[in-house]
């Protein structure tokens, strides 16, 4: 009967301390309520599951909208909430006016013919060349032009108007001066500066190859007779001439190859953006099977009538510039 009850207790005893040595067990109520309060959390920072606070939400991005900006602020980069002035920009690109050479009224268009005897107007009987037709055509068509330049010739009068007798031209000069030969570049840029001419009519070379003066560089005289005016005047309207023909064949077979290179220094400059442009005189006069008796008056000159027809195709390149 001891034995039993010593039993008994020993058990308890053991039983106890086996007990006493185990963890408590975890609380998986309290641990359910943690995890639903980081749920609700959750919910509530990405607006996913549940209800949403809608006020706390729209604070908060107006929050962030207002810090995107001072942030913009703070690295000099502007906002991209105002939108660009309109207004300012239509001004600014609408309203550029068109190029144009010739000044408004009542300031007349100045234009300086430059080149050799066929500019000053030798053999015409009126001393004035083409220059006295092209003046009668603005005359004709209500246009308001001058001519400027550091020499004068032709009549007094034209249609009832004092002709404006001014011009550019040197008898017997070729492109630039050559050994003894004298030039029209060395005097151009003083020309440009002296007169300022809003147009340029150029026609130059005729002497070059009618007295056969270093052919193959010719058109590099040009060219830098072109720049010259280019650069010295970059708002002035440079109208340059192919060359009339010639009655002497090889003479023209000259003409036509020092044309085709001067059409290709006018379009390289063309590209380049500049005001200038090419007539074809050469064309004009051969599209008359009789040009050399109807329009020449010799060798290298025109008549009356042929100045008539270089001041045709001078009034055509220009007439939409003149007042």
């Amino acid at each position: 009967m001891t034995f039993r009850i010593w039993i008994v207790l020993w058990c308890t005893a053991y039983a106890a301390f086996l007990c006493s040595c185990s963890p408590a067990a975890p609380d998986f109520t309290e641990q359910q309520d943690t995890e639903s309060h980081i749920d609700d959390t959750a919910d509530e920072d990405t607006g996913h599951g549940g209800e949403t606070d809608s006020g706390t939400e729209s604070e908060r991005q107006d929050a962030d909208s207002d810090s995107s900006r001072d942030t913009a602020g703070d690295t000099g980069t502007d906002s991209f909430d105002a939108p660009p002035d309109t207004d300012t920009m239509t001004d600014t690109e609408t309203e550029v006016a068109p190029w144009a050479p010739c000044p408004p009224l009542p300031e007349l268009c100045r234009i300086m013919a430059s080149g050799d005897s066929i500019t000053v107007g030798a053999q015409s009987t009126d001393t004035g060349g083409y220059r006295v037709s092209l003046f009668h055509l603005a005359l004709e068509n209500q246009r308001q032009m001058t001519f400027v330049g550091p020499s004068g010739a032709g009549p007094d009068m034209v249609d009832g108007v004092l002709f404006p007798e001014a011009h550019d031209g040197h008898n017997g000069y070729v492109i630039d001066t050559f050994d003894t030969r004298k030039g029209l570049l060395p005097l151009m840029e003083q020309n440009l500066a002296d007169f300022q001419p809003h147009i340029v009519l150029l026609m130059i070379g005729s002497n070059d190859i009618n007295s056969n003066l270093d052919l193959a560089n010719a058109p590099t005289r040009m060219a830098a007779l072109l720049d010259l005016i280019g650069e010295s005047a970059p708002e002035t309207f440079l109208v340059v001439a192919a060359l009339i023909p010639t009655r002497e064949d090889e003479l023209d077979a000259a003409i036509e190859v020092f044309n085709r290179a001067l059409e290709d220094l006018v379009a390289e400059r063309q590209k380049e953006g500049r005001h200038i442009l090419m007539v074809n005189m050469y064309s004009a006069f051969r599209a008359n099977p009789s040009w050399r008796t109807d329009w020449l008056f010799d060798g290298l000159h025109p008549n009356d009538a042929g100045y008539a027809v270089m001041a045709d195709v001078w009034y055509e390149a220009i007439s939409g510039f003149l007042r």
